[in-house]
């Protein structure tokens, strides 16, 4: 009888099923059981994902270190090519902010999960009912980011849909909903041989203490983290005075392409 050794047997059962505890993030990202368990990835792999990563998003927010100071994160570039184990991957280029400093990085994106909603979601009172979804789901990925003093490295986890085309589009149809998230990175950043924990989403950051963002219907700030840094244009006091006291100065820094600015 054909025996098999106990790492085939589990690398075997994971190309069939995708089961991702989601536990780990401060809001809710997604109910695993609205998902099927089964890894559909392969059956989609002649799919392009990279418009739920290349999509222009302002609302982009992260974290870094222990303090949860502010960060910034740009991927300018996203692009599918054939990886070196002949699967495809997704090419990226971008930037990170972090004290002001902009740090140029490119790396890559590698899927390895993706499964479907046993039901499909069509917003808040079902607005987008009408609107030819065909699949929708979530997608767990490897994402590896590296530049001159700085490698990013962790999971990024995605919400997507195929639209009536056949196309991939970035899913925001719950994005009225009070906790709406997409796009969510849990990970480390290496920044000048000092290691720290790094997390970024969009609209919400995932992993963050229960004190640090105190917004209801949107991403807000404690107090504590908002004074913590006054004088950087890449800080919470910058963020607060743009959105919460309609500051124009710090608007026009909100709305900078500070990632065109190398260190």
């Amino acid at each position: 009888m054909k025996t098999y050794s106990l790492i085939a047997l589990v690398a075997l059962f994971y190309s069939f099923t995708c089961i991702v505890d989601y536990s780990d993030f401060q809001r809710e990202f997604v109910d695993n059981k609205q998902l099927t368990d089964a890894n559909i990835y392969e059956e989609l792999s002649d799919k392009d994902f990279s418009a739920i990563w290349s999509k222009e998003n302002s609302a982009v927010l992260g974290t870094i270190g222990k303090n949860n100071k502010r960060i910034k994160i740009k991927l300018s570039k996203v692009k599918k090519v054939t990886g070196p184990k002949g699967g495809p991957i997704y090419n990226v280029v971008g930037a990170f902010n972090y004290l002001d400093t902009v740090y140029p990085f490119s790396g890559s994106i590698d899927i390895k999960c993706a499964q479907k909603y046993k039901k499909l979601h069509f917003g808040v009172d079902s607005i987008y009912f009408n609107s030819k979804i065909i699949e929708q789901g979530v997608l767990m990925s490897r994402c590896f980011l590296e530049g001159k003093n700085i490698t990013l490295e962790g999971n990024l986890y995605s919400k997507w849909l195929v639209d009536s085309t056949g196309k991939v589009q970035y899913d925001d149809i719950e994005l009225t909903s009070d906790s709406y998230n997409n796009n969510a990175f849990i990970g480390t950043v290496k920044l000048n041989n000092r290691l720290y924990n790094c997390s970024w989403g969009d609209r919400r950051v995932p992993n963050a203490p229960k004190d640090f963002d105190i917004g209801a219907g949107e991403f807000s700030p404690s107090d504590k983290y908002v004074f913590a840094d006054s004088v950087s244009k890449c800080s919470w006091y910058n963020y607060s005075k743009a959105y919460f006291f309609n500051d124009s100065a710090a608007k026009r820094i909100e709305k900078e392409k500070w990632w065109n600015h190398s260190k």
